[in-house]
């Protein structure tokens, strides 16, 4: 897992335009206005401008000035070669008035010629090519030649260095390009040169939230906290009237993470399981720098434990699996299906009468313990990657639990009917609740509201999978229909229809997100890459694998079966390497210790077993 978040999303960049051609259509502006309103009392906008046929350059010129801001971009193309060929000077700003209008028609190649000219017909700056300079920089990213967009916005700030957009484009470039060394120092500088005022505030170091009142542009939220090296912090900004951006440092002040993401409202700003490098007090800058400069802002952290290889213990391979046996088992309280934490550290379970109980599975003898006192039964049950947030499916809604609190958080009633799954997303921004209305729910877990509602386009979704990535959503349905959800737009990205009409019976995606895994209630296994759709195996098995898991490393894929089995599939190979006899009735869950030196099994003989490798 990479310590950054991806970028791939871009807001368009407009082409900026120099002050010197702002103040001629201010004035021209001005000019009609007032004719206008001599002659009819009050002013009015053409639905299309209206010009006199000339020759004299300037007039021309300003025809085409009238035609761009106008928005009639091919219209003004012609008129500024016409002013260009009848001497219009100076020629800098009359080539960047038409390489403005080639970029708005998206003919990227003729507005990085142009702009070219301009640059080189200004050798002495004498009409703000720092300008220049940003627009084919933001030419030749359109065109994708990142380093000659680096290299023009580069030039923009050394003619120029208080020039913020120049600045902010090559931040974001740099961070597109994975180059974060350079996109984090340039973003800091960001920061500073935009900085009126700031608010402090603290942070507990298991996280928590702060919500802010921005209410003049330019001023900043700065958090400190307490960290150790090693620990999973995620960062997330919610229920925002601004565009917030936020950058996590060091205490020395050195920039380390960064995000950006376009848009007000919900949870728009993200640094997702964001490792720590060291203890000591790290720093959270929150600011806005757009068009909502000003409102309110929460900035919620939340910390995980990175699991690490254990030397006491051997990694799970395919050429040691035949060596895996049970190392301990516990007694669970009921056998209905519950839940493991993602880091392997626990595992939980809604009782019939104790509540929801949470196993310590570390433990040398686990133990158990009640963590949610209630006494109504929801057997659909999900747990977060905190270790704090558990989620669990009453009828028509979900309820989202604080563990360390004991305490009900949050109630969503959007579901019309009941739910059959319920998943948490990787950074724990989103729970996702599958309906038997054939609606997919995702809520925001700090306000409990909706972002999305999805409509299955096949069936009944029975089963609910993020990658762990966040980037998408799998469902499946009664009728052996996959649908892969895009998160950041709400819109379906892919679907397949395994062809048997079988109930998808569980589902998953690998450690790494490109690959998925479902299997249905006819006894088939099957894996897709989950980037392009294409199927890569199809196994007929001879039971149903009513849980599956993926070790760390990609090569094993553990399948819990009816009768009590575990079978191993080696991803390699796509066939079944090892099997173990592991409980008495149906296994109902299972999954990998993320440092790959465990597997645990619970099943509805009402055990848990952990299973690892014999140093023998």
């Amino acid at each position: 897992m990479s310590d950054y978040p991806e970028k791939d999303k871009r807001r368009k960049i407009p082409p900026q335009r120099p002050t010197i051609i702002i103040i001629e259509v201010l004035i021209i502006v001005l000019v009609v206005v007032l004719i206008g309103r001599n002659l009819f009392g009050a002013p009015s906008i053409p639905a299309t401008v209206v010009v006199t046929p000339t020759t004299d350059a300037s007039a021309v010129f300003e025809q085409a000035q009238l035609r761009r801001d106008a928005q009639q971009y091919s219209e003004a193309i012609p008129l500024y070669t016409q002013a260009l060929e009848a001497g219009y000077t100076p020629l800098s700003l009359g080539y960047f008035g038409r390489a403005y209008s080639y970029f708005e028609t998206e003919d990227y190649t003729s507005a990085m010629e142009d702009y070219t000219r301009a640059i080189e017909t200004d050798p002495n700056c004498e009409h703000e090519c720092p300008y220049h300079y940003f627009n084919r920089g933001l030419t030749y990213y359109h065109l994708e030649k990142y380093e000659q967009a680096i290299a023009d916005l580069t030039s923009a700030l050394e003619l120029s260095p208080d020039y913020l957009g120049a600045l902010r484009f090559r931040a974001e470039i740099y961070v597109e390009l994975a180059n974060w060394e350079r996109g984090l120092v340039d973003w800091k500088r960001v920061f500073e040169m935009q900085e009126t005022s700031i608010m402090e505030r603290g942070l507990a170091a298991d996280g928590g939230a702060q919500t802010a009142l921005i209410d003049e542009a330019g001023q900043q939220l700065h958090l400190v906290f307490e960290g150790n090296a090693g620990t999973l912090v995620t960062l997330r900004t919610t229920d925002s009237d601004i565009d917030p951006i936020v950058l996590l440092l060091t205490d020395d002040g050195t920039p380390i993470a960064f995000d950006d993401d376009s848009g007000t409202g919900g949870n728009n700003a993200r640094i997702s399981n964001f490792k720590l490098p060291a203890d000591g007090n790290y720093h959270i800058w929150v600011a806005a720098y757009g068009e909502d400069e000003t409102g309110s802002v929460t900035l919620v952290m939340e910390t995980g434990r990175l699991a690490v290889p254990d030397p006491e213990y051997l990694l799970i391979t395919a050429e040691n699996i035949s060596h895996l046996s049970e190392v301990t088992q516990f007694a669970r309280l009921d056998d209905n299906k519950g839940a493991f934490s993602p880091d392997g550290r626990f595992f939980y379970e809604a009782t019939a009468g104790d509540g929801i109980v949470r196993y310590t599975l570390a433990d040398a003898a686990p133990r158990y313990e009640q963590v949610i006192a209630q006494n109504d039964y929801y057997p659909v049950i999900a747990a977060g990657d905190s270790d704090r947030f558990l989620a669990t499916a009453a009828g028509d809604d979900a309820i989202l639990y604080d563990i360390i609190e004991n305490k009900r958080l949050l109630v969503m009633y959007e579901a019309e009917v009941g739910m059959n799954d319920l998943a948490f997303s990787p950074d724990m921004s989103l729970l996702a609740g599958a309906s038997l209305s054939e609606k997919i729910y995702l809520w925001d877990t700090v306000t409990g509201k909706p972002v999305f509602t999805l409509r299955s386009e096949s069936s009944v979704v029975k089963r609910l999978a993020f990658s762990p990535d966040g980037r998408w959503l799998a469902a499946g349905g009664i009728n052996g229909s996959i649908e892969i959800w895009d998160m950041q737009t709400g819109k379906l990205a892919q679907s397949w229809v395994t062809g048997d009409d079988s109930n998808i019976i569980a589902l998953q995606f690998s450690p790494d997100s490109t690959m998925l895994a479902a299997s249905d209630d006819g006894e088939n296994l099957w894996l897709w890459d989950a980037i392009s759709g294409d199927l890569l195996n199809r196994t007929a098995l001879n039971q149903e694998a009513l849980a599956i898991a993926f070790s760390p490393d990609n090569r094993l894929l553990a399948l819990g079966h009816p009768h009590g089995e575990i079978s191993i599939l080696s991803l390699a190979e796509k066939s079944i390497i090892h099997t173990l006899v592991a409980h008495t009735k149906p296994i109902q869950n299972l999954m990998f210790a993320p440092n790959g030196t465990t597997l645990y099994s619970a099943g509805s003989d009402n055990i848990v077993r952990v299973w690892r490798i014999s140093q023998k």
